[in-house]
């Protein structure tokens, strides 16, 4: 049985998250750890995967009045291609009515192509307009990625979705 259990302050970033989340975002995919600590906003929600009661991945996501938001979603590697992932997401996706969305790298590759088909078997669509990450550091690296989302997203809401993300998540202008 998989259990999306949120963490509170003390135990967010606990050993398994931190080590989980180093080995599966390389540096520019993913905030510095004390950046993830001191989010102490009701809006971000920082969740153990647990299957069978044992920690089996991560899943951090931000709840914004129009969308969700899955910002890190990885399982263990010791733990993958056994449906973990898939059952994951269709959890946190029936107990939502909104738009859940996602970035992704764009088909450049094996691995990434495999991560785009596994996200599209979970009934997510890859939005054609072009996105740029913005740098999660100060002189770090924005990355040319891909919006997943479960709902086609016309030019408006991709916009408010690309302008809530670099606000809140990124806390950077409009490029």
């Amino acid at each position: 049985m998989i259990e999306l259990v949120a963490s509170n302050s003390q135990t967010r970033y606990n050993i398994f998250s931190q080590q989980l989340l180093q080995e599966s975002f390389p540096l520019c995919e993913r905030p510095s750890l004390d950046d993830l600590r001191q989010r102490d906003n009701a809006l971000f929600h920082a969740c153990t995967i647990l299957n069978e009661g044992e920690a089996a991945g991560l899943f951090n996501y931000w709840e914004f009045p129009d969308f969700l938001y899955i910002e890190h979603f990885a399982i263990d590697p010791n733990l993958r291609n056994n449906g973990i992932g898939a059952q994951t997401l269709q959890q946190f996706s029936q107990k939502s009515n909104h738009i859940i969305v996602l970035e992704a790298e764009l088909p450049t590759n094996e691995i990434a192509e495999r991560r785009i088909q596994f996200y599209q078997r979970n009934g997510f669509i890859v939005n054609p307009q072009p996105y740029i990450q913005p740098a999660y550091r100060p002189q770090g690296e924005t990355l040319e990625l891909s919006i997943l989302s479960t709902k086609q997203l016309d030019d408006n809401q991709f916009e408010k979705v690309k302008t809530t993300l670099y606000r809140y998540v990124y806390k950077q202008p409009i490029i």
